[in-house]
């Protein structure tokens, strides 16, 4: 290698595991994990992966021009109807910004992949409970004015409107505060509505203009609510 000009650009770091620090294989599959979720962060962003390892040499290039959106496609379950496409959602507020997917199907779990400052939080915190609340407002509004809900139906509540939704949040803010030993959860209470103000906004922009999706979801939000109910009765 050469020293002297280049149109090259970007950053290679090249490590060693100290045996004594690392014991036993290194585990390559965090890494590969680790720099896949960035690529997916940051849109346009080539991440290379190269394990020059003698025993299993190989290398992985990670490159999302869709960013979220692609993550929503790679979380997919490949089980349940799509009951809308990847909605983007993004903005900044007074102490930060934030980028999101949602997108909902007609099957039961929750999938989220969470992220504060590009650093996981599994468990979520205030950002999630902003993005709950900004969907279950921008819903009981649809199901009340569109006669999907009757007066006797009580409103829609964070879990009747998070089974079979994916959620992809990432937000950025001057001091985050994190909850947990682990750091797995984001405490900022200012957070929350500062996220559902973006929620409400965006997401209700799109059930404007895809009217027969945001009806799908309403009637699938009351018929889990329903199953869930019912359960709930043949337990007790």
């Amino acid at each position: 290698m050469a020293l002297g000009p280049t149109s090259d650009q970007g950053l290679r770091l090249t490590f060693l595991p100290d045996p004594a620090i690392v014991p036993g294989e290194f585990q390559v599959e965090w890494l590969e994990t680790r720099l896949r979720a960035l690529a997916f962060l940051h849109p346009g962003l080539h991440l290379t992966l190269s394990d020059q390892r003698p025993c299993r040499p190989q290398e992985h290039h990670f490159e999302f021009a869709a960013g979220l959106v692609a993550f929503a496609r790679f979380l997919d379950p490949k089980y349940g109807r799509e009951l809308t496409d990847p909605i983007a959602i993004a903005g900044k507020y007074e102490t930060g910004d934030a980028a999101a997917v949602l997108q909902f199907f007609d099957r039961q779990p929750t999938i989220v992949a969470l992220y504060a400052n590009d650093r996981a939080t599994p468990q979520g915190g205030t950002g999630l409970d902003g993005v709950l609340s900004g969907t279950v407002r921008v819903l009981n509004r649809i199901g009340r004015s569109e006669g999907l809900m009757k007066d006797s139906d009580d409103d829609l509540c964070r879990h009747d409107v998070a089974l079979g939704l994916t959620v992809i949040l990432n937000v950025h803010l001057d001091a985050i505060v994190y909850g947990g030993n682990t750091w797995s959860w984001v405490e900022n209470p200012e957070l929350e509505p500062q996220v559902q103000w973006l929620v409400e906004r965006q997401l209700g922009a799109y059930f404007e203009a895809h009217s027969p999706k945001a009806h799908q979801v309403v009637r699938h939000c009351l018929m889990a609510r329903r199953h869930t109910n019912h359960r709930i009765q043949e337990y007790e």
